[in-house]
C-alpha cells in the first residue's frame, strides 16, 4: 500500500467531520493508562506545539473529566503527569 498524500489526508479527515463520525476506541483500565502515557511523552516533546498536539492535550483532558468520578485514582495520576515534577 502507498503513504498517502497530505491532500488525500486532509480531505479524508474533513469528510469524516462533516459526516460526523465518532470513533470509539474499548480498552481496559492498562491498555488506557499505557496510551496516555505515550500520548503524554508526545505532548512533551519541545517540537511538538503544532494543532495536533492541542488536540492531544484536549484528549487527554476529556479523559481525565471521563474518569474523575468513578475512577479518581487513575483521574489524578493523569493529570500528575502533566507535571513534570512527578516524573519518576
Amino acid at each position: 500500500m502507498r503513504s498517502p498524500s497530505q491532500s488525500e489526508y486532509s480531505a479524508e479527515i474533513r469528510r469524516a467531520d462533516a459526516d460526523g463520525q465518532v470513533f470509539i476506541i474499548e480498552m481496559g483500565a492498562s491498555e488506557l493508562m499505557a496510551f496516555v502515557g505515550n500520548l503524554e511523552l508526545a505532548l512533551r516533546h519541545p517540537a511538538n506545539t503544532g494543532p495536533s498536539s492541542k488536540i492531544a492535550a484536549k484528549t487527554r483532558d476529556r479523559l481525565i473529566e471521563m474518569l474523575r468520578e468513578r475512577y479518581p485514582v487513575l483521574a489524578a495520576t493523569i493529570e500528575a503527569g502533566k507535571d513534570p515534577k512527578f516524573d519518576c
